[in-house]
């Protein structure tokens, strides 16, 4: 048994583990699906019925600000799925008590996944990964057979999907966004440079323990816990298979791709041509990219970082770090390990922000084009959609 599990299920799990009446059957794996305000299409998109040695954890849930007509849809979808014969069903019900709204899909999330940590320890799920998912994707026949590693998380590749030209439109520049940030952060040599979306992770058991779990938070709970398993382990890519999206507008939570679309769509109302999607200069990466390789240098002896990049991080906190770096830690690799831990994908983040003070953002099919052809090759098919608008 993991010490990591046994002391996270004991001091940070949900009361779930603990109050629910959990399956006496053993199966392969485990998948977790929050829902709210779906229908239960998910259980075929989802392959549930196909594969009934895939323990499916629903958690059914309402945030307490929930509309009258979402949650009489979300009470059909558990009074349907209580229904089901379905036997590999783990349905958890917070509908009766709804999650506090700030806490929303993490919570959620973390709920399903610290039941399936449990039921890991207690020999009724083989394998340690847990994969998640939400109820609007599509997983293909081979995602349960992906080939998977020793521990950490694995993001799987993902597509959008919509019949709506607008929409289609509209998440194509929002992909071809996210994939340029992705691909931009792996050309600085980012440590954190992984896309981070809930619907496509899979998290190892003790990992998942050892991160304490998803943050109970509304929005930027899938980044925040990889953040956190990329500071002790590795977020690996798989392209065994892929998860395969709903495009839709949303407002369920305060930021991300339901939220984006709805932004983008109006902007291209105004401008057909999307040449005013802003998105970043690549100036910013190439100067994240001298930072992190100041940083590497100054872990194996003192030196003077570049004063624009110096205030930057200083904005960011580093003085603190700085003091201490080679008075506290005595080989390189320690120093290292410290730099990663503190520029971490949070902070990355933020020194971007500050950046584009010096460098704005600009239009993205303009970025696009001018990328170096290493960077067009990552970002790949979408940006070739992006341009042809």
């Amino acid at each position: 048994m993991s010490k990591a599990i046994q002391k996270y299920l004991e001091n940070y799990s949900e009361k779930e583990v603990t109050q629910l009446k959990l399956p006496s059957r053993s199966f392969e794996q485990a998948i977790v699906i929050p829902a709210f305000d779906e229908d239960n299409s998910f259980l075929d998109t989802a392959r549930i019925r196909s594969n009934p040695n895939i323990l499916a954890i629903i958690v059914v849930n309402i945030p307490s600000d929930s509309s009258l007509n979402a949650t009489k849809r979300t009470v059909k979808l558990l009074e349907s799925l209580k229904a089901s014969e379905l036997p590999n069903l783990l349905v958890v019900d917070r509908v009766q008590e709804p999650i506090e709204a700030k806490q929303g899909v993490g919570l959620a999330r973390k709920i399903g996944t610290d039941l399936a940590v449990k039921l890991y320890q207690d020999q009724k799920i083989r394998s340690p990964w847990i994969r998640q998912t939400d109820a609007d994707a599509t997983l293909d026949e081979n995602y349960f057979d992906a080939k998977m590693p020793t521990d950490g998380a694995v993001v799987f590749k993902h597509q959008h999907q919509t019949n709506d030209p607008q929409i289609s439109m509209a998440i194509s520049l929002y992909d071809a966004h996210m994939s340029y940030y992705v691909s931009a952060l792996n050309y600085a040599g980012s440590h954190y440079a992984f896309p981070t979306l809930g619907s496509t992770i899979a998290i190892q058991a003790t990992t998942y323990a050892q991160v304490r779990g998803y943050p109970k938070r509304n929005a930027g709970e899938d980044f925040h816990l990889l953040n956190k398993v990329a500071k002790i382990n590795e977020v690996h890519s798989s392209k065994d298979s892929t998860v395969s999206l709903a495009a839709r507008i949303s407002d369920r939570v305060p930021f991300g791709t339901g939220p984006s679309i709805r932004k983008i769509l109006a902007l291209l109302e105004e401008d057909p041509t999307a040449l005013s999607y802003l998105s970043y200069d690549f100036r910013v990466f190439q100067l994240l990219r001298e930072t992190l390789k100041q940083l590497h240098q100054l872990t194996e002896s003192p030196l003077t970082i570049q004063p624009t990049i110096k205030e930057i991080l200083d904005g960011l906190g580093f003085q603190k770090i700085e003091t201490i770096l080679h008075m506290k830690y005595h080989s390189a690799g320690q120093r290292q390990d410290v730099i990663k831990r503190w520029f971490d994908g949070l902070r990355t983040l933020r020194f971007i922000h500050s950046a584009e003070t010096i460098f704005p953002k600009t239009s993205l099919i303009g970025s696009l084009n001018n990328l170096p052809d290493s960077i067009k090759y990552e970002v790949g098919n979408i940006s070739d959609g992006v341009l042809k608008i």
